[in-house]
This record gives structure tokens, C-alpha cells and sequence, in this order.
């Protein structure tokens, strides 16, 4: 069996009901990224074109690689 991902997430995201995203609190992605490491900002960068997408709000926070993960909790 074949999955086609960007079809099936395409179905997902255009699934949301509309007061999903018109609530007080709209659903947001937040991610950390610690380091510079180019792969991961491809996917950081693909994720935050998803949720434009979707209408839903991706935050970004950059972090050096040398931040402990207590920092982050």
C-alpha cells in the first residue's frame, strides 16, 4: 500500500473545522531550534508554510547549541 503524505496531510489541515482557528486561544506550532543545522531548517521552514497554510500560527525560537535542555523546559 502507498501513502501519498503531502495528499493525505492536504485532506487533514483542509478538515478543520473553522472555529478551530477563530477561537481566543488559535492553535499555534511552537518550535525551539537549538543549533544550526541546515536539514533542520528545511523542515522548520516547511512546517511554517504547512501552518500559513492550514491558517494556524507557527512561532519560532532559535537557541545556540550549547543551551541545556533545563533552558528549554
Amino acid at each position: 500500500m502507498l501513502i501519498h503524505g503531502h495528499q493525505v496531510a492536504h485532506q487533514l489541515l483542509s478538515s478543520l473545522p473553522p472555529h478551530t482557528l477563530s477561537g481566543r486561544y488559535p492553535p499555534t506550532l511552537r518550535i525551539f531550534q537549538v543549533g544550526d543545522h541546515a536539514p533542520s531548517k528545511i523542515y522548520i521552514r516547511n512546517k511554517i508554510q504547512a501552518c500559513k497554510r492550514a491558517g494556524l500560527i507557527a512561532k519560532v525560537s532559535h537557541f545556540p547549541e550549547d543551551t541545556e535542555t533545563s533552558r528549554l523546559l
